[in-house]
């Protein structure tokens, strides 16, 4: 089963079918994805990000990325 969206509405069910053994994903963009459901990626949930792993678009979006403190270049910003 696949579930399109970012919040947390359907963590029962999901959580249920998890605990079923059923392969479940949820197409998202990641950096909204709810803090509950990546916590359930250790339970076996598929997350797949619809622009880096469905490729859904034809040109990049201005999305919001977390920068690790170790690849932050100020400089790349002015």
């Amino acid at each position: 089963m696949i579930l399109a969206s970012h919040d947390a509405d359907f963590l029962p069910q999901i959580e249920t079918l998890l605990d079923q053994g059923r392969r479940v994903a949820v197409m998202c963009f990641k950096e909204f994805l709810s803090s509950q459901l990546h916590e359930l990626e250790e339970r076996g949930l598929e997350i797949i990000d619809l622009e880096y792993d469905v490729h859904a678009f034809q040109v990049r979006l201005p999305r919001l990325h977390i920068i690790d403190i170790d690849d932050f270049d100020p400089m790349s910003f002015l």
